[in-house]
């Protein structure tokens, strides 16, 4: 877990955080900004982001988890206190989700052409993607005082019509859960006309530059609802 922002030398944490706005941001590997330079990836941009814009001190909370699945993910949340603190307590929350499920269900169908794990994934997906929107819901107690990004799936095989038809298959659930304070953000559709230059050497993860379009388009969202 990463934490930007904190004050050194405070002696009562507790009050250190009722003074200070506070964003948690919750995910796979794009969260932790495995690919790039900088720690956090589009996490820490959007935190500076929102810190210029509102002239506050911004706390960020980072439970980015390499590899992580969806329900993995939703698990995490469910099992540790902490996380859920952070959430109950932050105006803001970022998701990314479903990038590993999405992985691990194409493996099959690029050796064998079999797609029913990818059809299993995607219903997997939406059930877990439900169930960390609930468990985000009932850890604010069903309050409407915080805002919820979504950030979509890019297309990491762009040159394949059936990763683009995945993709959006994914993408899809997301797009079910906007509401006054669930927001879906458009990655996939900011990806798309520069692809090439926005990816990393391993060819799945964002770079430096992948990751500050992925700030920008999450901060463009977050003004478009404010």
């Amino acid at each position: 877990m990463m934490e930007s922002d904190l004050p050194n030398g405070s002696a009562n944490p507790d009050s250190v955080l009722e003074r200070h706005l506070q964003y948690t941001a919750i995910g796979d590997s794009l969260t932790v900004g495995y690919g790039g330079t900088q720690a956090g990836g589009f996490t820490e941009i959007f935190r500076q982001k929102l810190e210029q814009q509102l002239q506050q001190p911004i706390l960020l909370y980072n439970y980015g988890v390499n590899g992580a699945t969806s329900e993995q993910i939703y698990r995490y949340i469910l099992e540790n206190d902490e996380i859920q603190h952070r959430l109950r307590d932050s105006n803001w929350i970022t998701l990314t989700a479903g990038g590993n499920d999405l992985l691990q269900a194409a493996k099959p169908y690029f050796m064998e052409g079999v797609t029913e794990p990818l059809k299993l994934a995607v219903r997997a997906y939406r059930h877990f993607l439900q169930d960390i929107i609930g468990l985000i819901a009932r850890i604010k107690d069903y309050k409407s005082d915080f805002q919820l990004f979504l950030l979509d799936l890019y297309n990491p095989v762009p040159s394949m019509d059936e990763a683009r038809i995945w993709v959006r298959r994914f993408n899809r659930p997301m797009k079910v859960f906007n509401s006054e304070t669930i927001h879906y953000v458009p990655v996939l559709e900011a990806f798309a006309s520069e692809y090439d230059r926005l990816i990393s050497d391993d060819f799945v993860h964002p770079n430096d530059r992948g990751y500050q379009v992925m700030a920008d388009v999450l901060f463009q969202t977050y003004n478009n609802v404010r």
